[in-house]
C-alpha cells in the first residue's frame, strides 16, 4: 500500500475513533444532567421540536413588558408546554436534588400553542436535533436529541482533532486542540442548545484553517478551504450572532496567513470552490437575519443606568471573570460551578499556553495571538454596550467560545513556529492531554454530585436522592471515554512524533537519534 494511501487510512480511522469517544463523552453529559437543568433548554427542546415538523418560524407574539418582548407560537404536542416549569424546584437550589420535578411524560393530548423564545433562530441545527422527537416522547424523546446534538457535534470536533492530526507539529498542536475543548464545550454538546453546534463549528473552522494558512505546502489547499468554509458557513448559519463571530475568525486567520499561503490558494483557481461555499452560505444567513429578524426576540431587563457607555463599558468589565468562568467549567442553570483548583489550574494552563505563544511566536503569528486574546475579551463589552440600556447585560461566556476557542491552537501555532521551542512543546503533550482529562471528570463528578446529592452533603453522609438514566452508566461511560481517548491521543501522536523523527534523519542523511523507549542499533 502507498504511503499516501496509508496516510489517509490512518487519518480517517483517528477521526472514527475520536468521534465514537468523544460522541459517548458528551452524551454521558446527556444522561447525567436532569432534564431542562441547562441554558434555555426547554425553548430550545420545542423550537427543535417544531423544526423537526416543518414549522420553522411559527407566530410572533407580542409580550409588551415582560422578560422577551417577542416570543414565538408554535404548534407541537402540547405537553412540550410543561418543558418550561419542570425544572423550578431544582435548578437555583444547589442543595436541592432534581427528584422533586415531575415527570416529564406524554399526556396524549394532541397538539397545541407552545410558546418559544428561540422561535426566530435559524433552523439549521434544530433541523438535525429535533429528528429523534419524530419516533419518541417525553423523557426518551428530550433525552435522545441530546444524544442527536452530542454526536452531532462530536462529529465537528473530531474534524477539529483530526485537522490538527494532519498538520505539522502534530504532537502539540492536537494537545492544544484537546486543551481548547473545555469542560463547558463538552457539556454544551450534549444538550438540547444551538450554541453547541456553534461552539464545535468554531472550533473546526480554527483547526482546520490555522495549519492551511500558516504552512499551505503541507496540505491539500483546495480541500481544505473548502472544509473550513463548510464549518464556517456552519457556524454562520446557527445562532443570531454567529455572523459577528465568523467575521471575526476570518479577520484573524487573515492576520497570521503567509505570503505563499496566497500565492498558492489564489493560483489555479483553488480559492474558487471556498468562495462559492462561502457566498451561499453568506446569502442564506443574511437572507434569514433581513427578512425573519431574530435579534427581535432577545429578552433582557432594562436598565436606564446603562444608557451612558462608560457605565455599560464598566459594568461588562466588572463581569469578565464570570464570563472567562462560563467559558471553561459552568454547568447546569449556570450556578453548578466546580472548585476553584478545577477552574484556576484549567485557566492558568490555557494562559501558560497563550503566554508561551506571546513570547516565542513571530512576526504575523504573535500579532494574531495578540489580537485574538485582546477580541476575546472585548467582545462581550462591545456587543453589549449598544443594547444594555433596553437590555440589560444579558451575555453569557459561552456566546463567546467559538471565538476564544481558537486561542490555544493559534497559540500553539505560534510556539511552533520557532523551531527551537516545537520539540519541548510536543513533549508538552504527555502532561497536557491526560491533565485535560483529568479536568473533564473531575468537573463530570462535581455536576454529577451536585443532581445526585446536593452540594452541601459529605461523601457517605446521606443516600443518592436522585439517578441519571441508566444508573452509574453514564459516569462509567465517561470515565471510560475519557481514559480511552487520553490513551489513544498519546498512542497515535507518540507514532507521527517517531514517523517524523526518523523523517529528519533520513532528510539530514545521518541515522535520528532514537526515541525514548525505542529499540537502539536498528534503523529502519
Amino acid at each position: 500500500m502507498s504511503g499516501p494511501s496509508r496516510s489517509r487510512r490512518g487519518l480517517v480511522r483517528f477521526f472514527v475513533v475520536t468521534w465514537l469517544l468523544l460522541s459517548v463523552a458528551m452524551a454521558s453529559w446527556s444522561l447525567a444532567t436532569p432534564l431542562f437543568a441547562s441554558p434555555d433548554e426547554s425553548a430550545q427542546v420545542v423550537k427543535a421540536v417544531a423544526v423537526a415538523r416543518g414549522e420553522l418560524t411559527g407566530r410572533t407574539i407580542e409580550t409588551p413588558g415582560g422578560y422577551f418582548q417577542l416570543i414565538t407560537g408554535v404548534d407541537v404536542p402540547a405537553y412540550y408546554g410543561q418543558a418550561q416549569p419542570n425544572p423550578d424546584c431544582f435548578i437555583y437550589d444547589l442543595n436541592e436534588p432534581p427528584d422533586c420535578a415531575p415527570p416529564f411524560v406524554a399526556d396524549g393530548a394532541g397538539d397545541g400553542e407552545v410558546r418559544t423564545w428561540i422561535g426566530r433562530y435559524p433552523p439549521l441545527y434544530y433541523a438535525v436535533v429535533g429528528l429523534p422527537s419524530l419516533l419518541a416522547d417525553g423523557e426518551a424523546a428530550v433525552l435522545s436529541m441530546r444524544v442527536a446534538s452530542a454526536v452531532l457535534c462530536a462529529a465537528f470536533y473530531a474534524v477539529g482533532l483530526t485537522a490538527l492530526r494532519a498538520s505539522r507539529h502534530a504532537p502539540a498542536m492536537v494537545a492544544a486542540g484537546w486543551l481548547a475543548i473545555t469542560p463547558t464545550a463538552l457539556f454544551f454538546g450534549g444538550m438540547v442548545n444551538s450554541s453547541a453546534l456553534e461552539i464545535a463549528a468554531g472550533f473546526a473552522t480554527w483547526c482546520l484553517l490555522v495549519p492551511l494558512v500558516r504552512d499551505p505546502g503541507g496540505h491539500d489547499v483546495r480541500r481544505r478551504l473548502a472544509a473550513g468554509t463548510v464549518t464556517a458557513v456552519v457556524l454562520l448559519n446557527t445562532r443570531p450572532g454567529s455572523g459577528l463571530l465568523a467575521l471575526l475568525i476570518a479577520l484573524c486567520l487573515v492576520l497570521i496567513a503567509t505570503r505563499e499561503f496566497w500565492r498558492v490558494a489564489l493560483s489555479d483557481r483553488r480559492w474558487l470552490p471556498a468562495t462559492c461555499i462561502a457566498a451561499l452560505g453568506a446569502v442564506v444567513a443574511g437572507t434569514w437575519l433581513l427578512v425573519v429578524e431574530p435579534t427581535e426576540s432577545l429578552g433582557g431587563v432594562p436598565d436606564p443606568r446603562l444608557s451612558s457607555a462608560r457605565l455599560a463599558v464598566e459594568g461588562a468589565l466588572d463581569m469578565t471573570g464570570r464570563y472567562v468562568r462560563e467559558q471553561l467549567a459552568v454547568f447546569g442553570w449556570l450556578n453548578v460551578i466546580p472548585p476553584p483548583v478545577v477552574l484556576w489550574s484549567l485557566g492558568l494552563t490555557v494562559a501558560a499556553v497563550v503566554v508561551a505563544g506571546l513570547a516565542f511566536g513571530r512576526g504575523r503569528l504573535r500579532w494574531g495571538v495578540a489580537a485574538l486574546l485582546v477580541l476575546s475579551f472585548a467582545l462581550p463589552i462591545v456587543s453589549q454596550v449598544p443594547s444594555a440600556a433596553e437590555l440589560g447585560l444579558i451575555w453569557q461566556g459561552r456566546y463567546g467560545l467559538p471565538l476564544s476557542i481558537g486561542l490555544p491552537v493559534v497559540a500553539m501555532a505560534a510556539i511552533c513556529s520557532r523551531e527551537s521551542a516545537a520539540p519541548a512543546a510536543g513533549r508538552a503533550r504527555w502532561l497536557l492531554i491526560p491533565f485535560v482529562a483529568a479536568v473533564h471528570v473531575a468537573s463530570f463528578g462535581w455536576s454529577l454530585w451536585r443532581y445526585t446529592y446536593g452540594l452541601d452533603i459529605r461523601p457517605f453522609d446521606a443516600s443518592a436522592e436522585w439517578a441519571p438514566p441508566g444508573g452509574w452508566l453514564s459516569p462509567l461511560a465517561f470515565v471510560a471515554a475519557s481514559g480511552c481517548l487520553t490513551v489513544f491521543l498519546l498512542a497515535q501522536l507518540h507514532g507521527v512524533a517517531r514517523a517524523q523523527h526518523r523523517d529528519d534523519g533520513v532528510r539530514s542523511g545521518e541515522p535520528a537519534d532514537p526515541l525514548p523507549g525505542e529499540p537502539v542499533g536498528e534503523v529502519r
